[in-house]
């Protein structure tokens, strides 16, 4: 295998020996991503919503990486780097509008794409597993928004997060644990800040990438559904 042979595969030549060709599929990344033909029926745009949602992500991963070099998660700092990245960082009221805007997309395009899966009934077998995958992406999605609300540390963003977390105290049985397990303490503090920037930008990334991962895995290997 060489260059041009990969180079062919990616342009959608098929490689020259059927040697080269397995060890493309089997070691080059770029050439598992890009499908060697798209079905008729699978190019509509409803069908890209999946696309930019990753988009989205890797804009999100961008602009947050940038933020956390000015970003302070402590109470007594938090609240003013916030301030200063939208007044003194060159750039930085842009790239946290950025990073709101692409947060707000994200959850906008993942349930459109979950809407898309389910009334075209894309969710039916063999495909369940990826569908329970991709409700697990919804909901991670969605903590992602959760847990950013609180960075800012203002009052709307304290008591935004002291009553969605009085909600979970709601939770038979379960509820005290899982408040004190997000809170840390009895009242939204430092560690309730600390445990939602370190769910933020380390947990829930990890567990995202991995989910999009198998995702993309999973439709690569079964294909793109018809509808019904």
């Amino acid at each position: 295998m060489n260059l041009r042979s990969v180079w062919q595969a990616l342009a959608g030549a098929d490689p020259t020996a059927e040697g080269n060709r397995f060890r493309l599929l089997r070691h080059n990344f770029f050439f598992h991503l890009r499908p060697a033909a798209v079905p008729l029926h699978a190019i509509r745009h409803t069908l890209c919503l999946g696309g930019v949602t990753i988009l989205l992500f890797l804009v999100e991963t961008v602009t947050g990486a940038l933020l956390m070099f000015y970003y302070v998660p402590s109470p007594a700092e938090a609240y003013p780097s916030t301030v200063a990245i939208a007044t003194t960082v060159p750039y930085g009221n842009v790239i946290r509008n950025m990073h709101r805007l692409a947060a707000e997309g994200m959850v906008l395009t993942v349930l459109l794409h979950m809407t898309r899966v389910f009334v075209t009934g894309s969710y039916q077998p063999p495909r369940q597993l990826n569908w329970l995958v991709g409700v697990l992406l919804l909901l991670a999605t969605l903590a992602f928004s959760f847990t950013g609300y609180l960075l800012p540390w203002d009052q709307l963003s304290y008591w935004a997060i002291t009553i969605g977390t009085n909600v979970a105290e709601a939770v038979p049985w379960i509820g005290s644990s899982i408040l004190l397990m997000l809170r840390g303490e009895p009242n939204v503090g430092a560690a309730a800040l600390l445990r939602f920037y370190a769910l933020h930008v380390f947990v829930l990334p990890i567990a995202v990438i991995i989910g999009i991962s198998f995702h993309i895995y999973k439709v690569r290997k079964q294909g793109i559904s018809r509808p019904l």
